[in-house]
């Protein structure tokens, strides 16, 4: 396998006509075959104590870059060329059992399910699959390669170490449901509002 490294400018601008360039220039050197991986970057680590305008400024250039991207592969959609798979990797973007609270920088990069969820509706004939992973999936790499390399029908799968979890929906009768309130503390952050639910 032949790996190659995108510019990242044309991305960053989002400067659609540099991302069907090189969006281009990568489906004619890798053939058929070829995937993309989309890996975040939210730069420097956030402190746990950031405020609401460093979290956008963490936020906002990894989903232009995403949002690029999206730009490329629509405006490719009446290309002959067969589509890439695109890979969206996240870290620590997802929860699922024994994980702990979500770090900031999971936070910035759970932006990007959204972005790829909407790529995945609206380009059609782009297969888009949304990985999560942790420390330890990206220390080996293993699992990760598996996911990437694999052609099975899921789109969305979250690597914990050597566990996979994919989602599944779970019916519950209502009665069964407790309802849920969280309390919003306005006084720390002005930029915080109150939702109330008051029926299902």
């Amino acid at each position: 396998a032949t790996v190659a490294f995108a510019d990242r400018a044309a991305l960053l601008s989002l400067d659609a006509e540099g991302a069907v360039a090189a969006v281009e220039a990568f489906l004619a050197a890798a053939g058929e075959g070829a995937g993309i991986l989309f890996s975040a970057d939210p730069g420097e680590a956030l402190e746990e104590s950031a405020g609401g305008e460093q979290i956008i400024g963490a936020v906002t250039p990894i989903v232009h870059q995403l949002i690029s991207l999206a730009k490329a592969f629509d405006r490719l959609q009446a290309s002959p060329a067969p589509r890439p798979q695109l890979v969206v990797v996240t870290s620590g973007s997802r929860l699922v059992e024994g994980d702990g609270a979500m770090s900031l920088s999971g936070l910035c990069e759970s932006a990007l399910i959204g972005v790829a969820r909407t790529m995945a509706n609206e380009c059609r004939g782009l297969r888009i699959r949304l990985l999560d992973t942790d420390e330890a999936a990206l220390r080996s790499g293993v699992a990760i390669a598996n996911v990437m390399l694999e052609d099975g029908a899921e789109t969305e799968i979250v690597l914990r170490g050597g566990e996979r979890y994919v989602p599944r929906l779970e019916q519950m009768a209502l009665q069964d449901v407790a309802p849920m309130r969280r309390r919003l503390e306005t006084a720390r952050d002005p930029s915080n509002y109150g939702v109330m639910l008051t029926r299902p």
